[in-house]
């Protein structure tokens, strides 16, 4: 059997991204050999994945020390964004800051 082949298999097989492994160092060295086997398919999209995923393993690491949804802060970037995209009616960059600031109170839907 082909070592393309085999590790395409092993990689298939290789565990997910596993929550049940709830310690850095587990993850850490998890993580790292599945980029190893992944980097031995030679296959171009996935060795393109692996050198970006090397580029940000240090934030994807990181939620095993600080486990912090990102949801709430997406959520609240995405109201900004829309407030942003309404605001072209707005008096100045104060009353911007102000309706930003309402924006954490409110509960509502952004509609319009």
């Amino acid at each position: 059997m082909s070592t393309l082949l085999r590790s395409r298999r092993s990689i298939r097989k290789s565990k997910s991204w596993s929550a049940s492994s709830k310690n850095l160092e587990a993850a850490s060295a998890h993580t790292h050999q599945w980029i190893e086997d992944a980097a031995e398919t030679k296959i171009v999209p996935i060795m393109k994945f692996t050198k970006t995923m090397k580029g940000h393993l240090f934030g994807l690491l990181i939620w095993y020390e600080h486990p912090v949804p990102t949801a709430p802060f997406e959520g609240t970037d995405n109201k900004i964004k829309t407030l942003r995209r309404k605001a072209y009616g707005f008096r100045g960059r104060e009353f911007f800051k102000r309706k930003i600031c309402a924006l954490h109170a409110a509960r509502y839907a952004l509609v319009g």
